[in-house]
């Protein structure tokens, strides 16, 4: 089938089991540059607040290298250990915005798909580098919007940058001022507006970009109807094949139910081979008159009359009452006045061999 037609066919929303197997494969909506973004606010945030300790320490460890030694009388091992000690020194200042850039990274990931981490992504897949594959991600849609969004970030970043530096308040104080301090604090001030500014669009973007990537994944995800029903016969079981469990269940529950019944019965009344009926009569609770508890035609008379053998209940041969019986009587009601008689002389002669063999 067609990219496009395939495309077209899948019309249902992924299911939750799709959406769990995606996301163990690493497919998760995410934006990059949403990541990449916040870093770097981060970033310079945290060297805006750490800038007078750092040019604290900047000056100390140049005061230390320029006045405070005696190279002439420094060895080579000296020498190493002061560049040990200098390294040490940048690491330290380094450590708490590398964390800083690394935590917020991390919460961003996190606030986008979750905590969920895949090996998936990383496995060799030779698609990643089939360039006829790579031309066409470029010219998808997916595609298309990316270099879009690319070409706008350097456009913003660029209108950014000219409204800062370019600046009629900010040109005139940088030529007004003579103190070469000044004039680095001043230029210090421009750059920090102009990467927050820069930073502030570049996180706009990039959560239009996430809003884009999750419509995406979800159109991607999307099912067509035979695999909504091929996931239900996996997660559910084949529903041809549960119907007919349940209609075996349903069986052996009928079985169950006919079986204690025909136990319960006085007398089955039998066609002799087609109709069996059978029928109870509660002497000792004094019933208005016998009631059918069961009742069945062919396969289901078999297995009433195999019952009945099997709890030693008399089974009576008539076969004008046992089609009447049959056909006017329905399964817990009684008898009908027109068919006492006959019935009565039958239970007369059931309850009689019954009361001989207890006497006996």
């Amino acid at each position: 089938m067609p990219p496009d037609q395939d495309k077209q066919s899948k019309t249902e929303s992924a299911s939750q089991h799709k959406l769990r197997k995606s996301r163990g494969e690493g497919q998760v909506a995410k934006s990059q540059d949403l990541s990449g973004s916040v870093a770097l606010a981060i970033g310079i945030i945290m060297f805006g607040i750490m800038t007078p300790h750092i040019s604290k320490e900047f000056s100390r460890i140049f005061t230390t290298i320029m006045f405070d030694f005696n190279f002439n009388l420094v060895s080579p091992a000296g020498i190493n250990l002061i560049m040990i000690n200098i390294f040490k020194d940048f690491l330290l200042l380094a450590i708490p915005m590398v964390c800083a850039i690394w935590i917020g990274s991390f919460v961003t990931c996190a606030a986008q798909v979750g905590f969920h981490f895949s090996t998936k992504p990383i496995e060799p897949n030779l698609e990643k580098v089939d360039p006829i594959k790579g031309f066409q991600r470029l010219l998808s849609i997916r595609g298309i919007v990316s270099t879009g969004l690319a070409i706008l970030k350097m456009v913003v970043i660029a209108l950014i940058a000219g409204s800062v530096l370019w600046s009629g308040t900010n040109t005139m104080e940088l030529i007004h001022l003579n103190d070469i301090t000044a004039i680095l604090n001043k230029s210090a001030s421009m750059i920090f507006e102009l990467t927050m500014k820069a930073c502030i669009a570049l996180i706009i973007m990039a959560l239009i970009d996430y809003a884009y990537q999750k419509w995406q994944f979800l159109e991607d995800q999307k099912m067509t109807k035979h695999e909504v029903k091929q996931e239900y016969k996996e997660q559910e079981g084949n529903p041809e094949i549960k119907s007919k469990v349940r209609a075996m269940q349903r069986a052996s529950a009928q079985k169950r139910g006919l079986k204690q019944a025909v136990n319960d019965a006085d007398v089955v009344i039998v066609n002799p081979f087609h109709i069996a009926v059978a029928i109870k009569y509660d002497r000792e609770e004094g019933s208005a008159a016998p009631a059918v508890v069961a009742k069945g035609a062919r396969l289901l008379a078999a297995r009433i009359k195999e019952f009945a053998r099997e709890a030693d209940i008399e089974i009576i041969e008539n076969v004008p009452l046992a089609r009447a019986l049959y056909k006017e009587v329905k399964v817990g009601f009684e008898i009908p006045a027109e068919l006492y008689v006959a019935v009565a002389e039958i239970l007369a002669i059931v309850f009689k061999k019954r009361d001989r063999r207890k006497g006996l």
